[in-house]
């Protein structure tokens, strides 16, 4: 029970980080144009496909993170759910970074 609660709280912090990342770029975006985004898929996603192309990214990245994790944690050895867990949290720490370059960016930090 213990771990399920740790996971969904970390799924629930990636997932919220992530956000704030694609929240935070759209912006940057917006004002700066993809010269200023350093994320090698992220620039020519904006540039083809708009916001649009960011919201797909970012679906298809919480989709193999999530997904990885579950399937780690369903083999069920310990190392594998400790790489789970890291994994999901280096996720949330990704979005918190990513959101505040992109806040720095626009002077907002």
């Amino acid at each position: 029970m213990r771990r399920t609660i740790v996971i969904g709280g970390l799924i629930a912090a990636f997932l919220l980080a992530q956000l704030e990342d694609l929240a935070t770029a759209g912006h940057m975006l917006d004002r700066l144009g993809s010269v200023a985004e350093r994320g090698p898929l992220v620039a020519p996603a904006y540039d083809v496909f708009g916001l649009t192309g960011l919201i797909a990214l970012k679906i298809g990245l919480f989709a193999l993170i999530v997904g990885t994790a579950a399937l780690l944690i369903r083999v069920g050895r310990p190392i594998l759910v400790s790489l789970a867990v890291a994994l999901l949290a280096a996720g949330a720490a990704a979005g918190v970074l990513g959101a505040a370059t992109n806040l720095h960016a626009v002077g907002l930090v």
